[in-house]
C-alpha cells in the first residue's frame, strides 16, 4: 500500500508528526514535509516562494510552479 499516495493518510502522517505550519517548514527548509502538505493547486503564503528564492531553492520553486500552487507565481 502507497500511504504517501493516499491523500486522507498524508494529512495524517503530516498533522501527527509535524506541527510547525507551511511557512516554518519552509523556513526551517523541510522541503519534503511540504510536498506531503501542499496539494495541488492549494492556496499558500507567498513568503513560501520567497523563501526558495533566498535560499536559491530552485527546484522546489519548480516544484511549487508545476504543481500550480497558488500564491506562488
Amino acid at each position: 500500500m502507497d500511504v504517501f499516495g493516499n491523500f486522507y493518510l498524508m494529512r495524517d502522517i503530516c498533522g501527527i508528526n509535524y506541527e510547525f505550519d507551511n511557512l516554518s517548514s519552509a523556513e526551517d527548509g523541510l522541503w519534503h514535509v511540504l510536498q506531503l502538505s501542499i496539494q495541488p493547486e492549494q492556496q499558500v503564503d507567498s513568503g513560501i516562494f520567497d523563501i526558495c528564492a533566498r535560499d536559491g531553492n530552485i527546484i522546489f520553486m519548480e516544484w511549487l510552479t508545476v504543481k500550480k500552487i497558488n500564491g506562488c507565481s
